[in-house]
C-alpha cells in the first residue's frame, strides 16, 4: 500500500491491482489522482459491492483524513495511477490560502452525501 516514488518527488505511482487503502485501516492520507483509474468498493458477506470509479483531478481517501475515523471503503488501482498525496497539515495549508480548492473539496463531499442519500433511497424502495 505504499505506493512507488514517481516524478516528481511529491506523487506516487500505484501499479495496476495494487491497493492504496483498505476499509478500517487509518487515514492519515488522501489522494488526487493525476492519471489513471481507481476502484472504491466495500466488501459484504463476501460480495464486493462497487461504490465508484475514480480517474484524473477525482479525490479519494478525504473522508478518513478529515474525520480521523477509520477508512470506509477498500481502493485499488485499476490501471497504473499516479496521484498526490495529502496528508492533513498539506489539507490544511491548501483551505487557507486556496479558498477554491476548498470550495471543490466541500462540493466533492456534498456530493458524495447526495449520492449516498439516492443509494439509500433506492434501497428502501426495495424492501
Amino acid at each position: 500500500m505504499a505506493g512507488h516514488p514517481a516524478t516528481p518527488p511529491e506523487t506516487l505511482i500505484f501499479r495496476r491491482g495494487e491497493c492504496l487503502m483498505r476499509e478500517g485501516d487509518p487515514g492519515t492520507v488522501a489522494y488526487l489522482i493525476q492519471q489513471g483509474q481507481l476502484q472504491v468498493y466495500m466488501e459484504r458477506k463476501g460480495r464486493k459491492i462497487q461504490l465508484a470509479m475514480l480517474g484524473k483531478n477525482q479525490i479519494v481517501g478525504e473522508l478518513a483524513l478529515i474525520d480521523q475515523m477509520p477508512r470506509s471503503a477498500t481502493v485499488v488501482a485499476v490501471e497504473d495511477t499516479i496521484v498526490v498525496p495529502i496528508d492533513l497539515s498539506r489539507l490544511r495549508q491548501i483551505m487557507q490560502t486556496q479558498p477554491d480548492l476548498a470550495i471543490s473539496l466541500v462540493r466533492v463531499l456534498v456530493r458524495k452525501i447526495r449520492d449516498t442519500d439516492k443509494l439509500l433511497a433506492s434501497v428502501f424502495q426495495k424492501i
